[in-house]
């Protein structure tokens, strides 16, 4: 946010398959037996690992499937070097409380959703994008009626320019006293003078 507090980070649990591999019963890779296949972008958590095998020279997790919740081992890495399955760039875990929230711009997000809790996964669907957000103008003061200082935040809308000067609207008479009633013109006013 503006203030620079972060929501999220990459979620490392998540992987996202780069090639096509299988799911395996068992970790050694000699004596299991093939659950399925899993596609390219297919997803698993990882439940156990990485393990590295050596006499195979593979790196193996117990992973579960998204899709369907399959639970076996998975090659992550072959032994010519080939990277079968990666950590997933877009799955997040929430590090704080945050809005979830159905527009983009923060300052317009329309309704809230729900809040996202600490520790709950989410996937991105679009972006990142940046926000750029206008500077503040901040300022210190001093309050006339107690002397307290400190500084405040100036919007349009909470603070304008104080002037002990004033311009006519519209031209009218300037009278010598208070009461305008018998008092003495002393000029006219015309509409934009001070």
């Amino acid at each position: 946010d503006k203030t620079g507090a972060i929501f999220a980070e990459a979620d490392s649990k998540y992987y996202a398959c780069t090639s096509p591999v299988a799911i395996t019963d068992m970790r050694d890779i000699r004596d299991c037996k093939v659950l399925r296949k899993l596609g390219i972008g297919e997803l698993f958590t990882i439940e156990e690992g990485p393990v590295d095998e050596p006499d195979a020279g593979i790196t193996r997790v117990k992973g579960k499937c998204i899709k369907d919740e399959v639970e076996g081992w998975i090659t992550i890495k072959g032994n010519a070097g080939t990277k079968y399955a990666e950590p997933s760039t877009k799955h997040f875990c929430v590090l704080q409380e945050v809005p979830l929230t159905k527009l983009f711009p923060s300052s317009k997000s329309g309704d809230e959703v729900r809040k996202l809790a600490k520790g709950e996964a989410m996937q991105v669907l679009e972006g990142p994008r940046e926000e750029t957000f206008s500077p503040e103008t901040r300022v210190k003061v001093k309050a006339i009626s107690d002397a307290a200082s400190g500084w405040i935040t100036v919007t349009k809308d909470n603070a304008r320019p104080w002037t002990p000067y004033y311009k006519c609207k519209v031209g009218a008479p300037m009278h010598r006293a208070l009461a305008e009633e018998g008092a003495e013109v002393v000029r006219q006013g015309g509409a934009g003078q001070g």
